[in-house]
């Protein structure tokens, strides 16, 4: 077995000189440049993860990207005016909206996924629309009945259709991870927040001169969770995440996304906004940082090999609409 670091080789003050221009240009287009930019943001972030000496390549055609923004605000706007005016007609439109959710889901995976591309091989995403409703709509309806508790389960499912409907070139990804490991990340984030809770309800009540701390307690409590939510979620995603005998190793720390939330957070609020590169340059080497690739036997063989099946596959990408879900 070798073990692969992953690089992110980003700088805060290179990424603020795209991020700054895509704002401006996004300001005086009135949003027609934001597709640009979106794509701009992804192939600097892509081509700025590097594994085994090879970076990433995000290949999307602003112009379509555009499209699906476009029907995206028109259906809005009819949506906002015709709710204003006959409510019942615009819970026609609403309805109608999540008719097509699971189309717009698969869409968007396989848009994003097949512009994503290592090594000459692009990434390929086959769920099915019937799939996409069982996961994204029938099985979240249950959460109003269930208080809530279902939400692991859903998360489940979710990521075991994203991942397991993922192809690196014809090769599929596997996910193996089990509700049980949903539900314990659940149960102790539910636990602190109980906690917590408690802590700051025996303050109120017992400790008066205390009440003061109640509030810093509560927005720590928010952080843990938040940061917690964030490590342990996407550590399993990638410790669970296979393809063929190759595996991913995350051993992202609460306390360190924590303080990258917390100091991220003061730098943005001090600088007007003006360190948001900065903050996502910060969390993408963070994240880079401890992911590693297993490999078994030899990378180079793998990639040649699928360099040959998707040269004789020569699948072509069609004229999708990106609507912001991302498989890689």
């Amino acid at each position: 077995e070798r073990i692969i670091a992953v690089d992110f080789n980003g700088q805060g003050f290179e990424y603020f000189k795209i991020w700054i221009v895509n704002i401006f240009l996004t300001i005086v287009t009135l949003g027609i440049y934001s597709a640009w930019a979106k794509v701009r943001n992804k192939q600097y972030f892509y081509g700025n993860t590097v594994i085994d000496g090879s970076s990433f390549n995000y290949t999307a055609n602003p112009v379509t990207i555009l499209k699906g923004r476009i029907i995206a605000v028109v259906f809005f706007v009819l949506y906002a005016a015709v709710n204003q005016v006959l409510p019942i007609l615009g819970l026609v439109f609403f309805m109608l909206l999540m008719a097509f959710l699971p189309w717009i889901v698969v869409r968007s995976l396989a848009f994003n996924a097949r512009n994503s591309v290592y090594r000459n091989i692009s990434f390929n995403f086959s769920g099915s629309k019937t799939d996409a409703a069982k996961t994204f709509l029938l099985w979240p309806i249950l959460i109003i009945f269930t208080f809530g508790l279902i939400l692991p389960f859903i998360w489940y499912k979710q990521r075991h259709f994203i991942v397991g409907n993922s192809a690196y070139g014809t090769t599929l990804f596997s996910f193996h991870a089990t509700v049980k490991d949903f539900y314990h990340i659940f149960l102790v984030a539910l636990g602190v927040l109980i906690a917590g809770g408690v802590v700051s309800a025996i303050i109120f009540v017992f400790v008066p001169v205390l009440m003061m701390l109640s509030g810093p307690i509560v927005m720590a409590v928010y952080l843990f969770m938040f940061s917690y939510f964030a490590a342990a979620l996407g550590n399993l995603y990638l410790n669970s995440t296979q393809i063929q005998a190759h595996g991913f190793t995350s051993q992202m720390q609460t306390k360190n996304i924590a303080w990258l939330y917390f100091s991220n957070t003061l730098g943005i609020v001090f600088t007007l906004g003006l360190f948001i590169p900065w903050a996502q340059v910060r969390m993408a080497r963070y994240r880079a940082s401890c992911t590693h690739l297993l490999v078994q036997g030899s990378l180079d063989e793998f990639i040649a090999a699928e360099q040959k099946q998707v040269s004789a596959l020569g699948e072509q990408v069609g004229e999708v609409f990106d609507m912001g879900i991302s498989v890689v």
